[in-house]
């Protein structure tokens, strides 16, 4: 479900914004500074509080998914801006050196690395969301009080 997905995108932003920081303490001699790919994806980590915020804090859960439904399309607009935002307002963070016309511009041990961890990290997520998405499931079969098909066995 969306929800799934959601919590786990807002557990990884939160990752990212956190040790990001510290990484660009040393890449750039400070923790933070407002430019635009970071400023956008701090944007985006606040439109999934608001997300889970909207659909907790309406009465009516069917209004809920509504509310947070709009909240999601609208914040997933952000996502093509954080992408080309290096490229539209030159800044610290560099244009892309991965996914170019004229291939990628990286050490090849680097872009291993990078590829390695980029699956690392995406097969995580799909784990952790395949567990919670089950949890999800199996909460609305006991509010339901249907059996479980992780519960029978079957």
């Amino acid at each position: 479900t969306a929800v799934a997905a959601a919590e786990g995108a807002l557990v990884f932003g939160a990752i990212m914004l956190l040790t990001g920081p510290l990484w660009g303490r040393i890449a750039w001699g400070t923790y933070w500074t407002w430019e635009p790919r970071l400023t956008l994806t701090l944007l985006m980590w606040f439109m999934y509080v608001g997300y889970f915020l909207v659909r907790e804090s309406v009465a009516s859960p069917a209004r809920a998914r509504r509310f947070a439904s709009v909240v999601a399309v609208i914040g997933s607009l952000n996502i093509p801006l954080i992408h080309v935002s290096p490229d539209w307002f030159p800044s610290l963070h560099p244009q892309a050196v991965v996914i170019k016309p004229d291939g990628p511009d990286l050490p090849a041990d680097m872009l291993i690395t990078l590829l390695t961890s980029l699956a690392g990290f995406t097969m995580l997520f799909f784990g952790l969301f395949t567990l919670r998405y089950a949890i999800i499931i199996l909460h609305r079969q006991r509010r339901v009080g249907a059996p479980s098909r992780l519960a029978t066995g079957h």
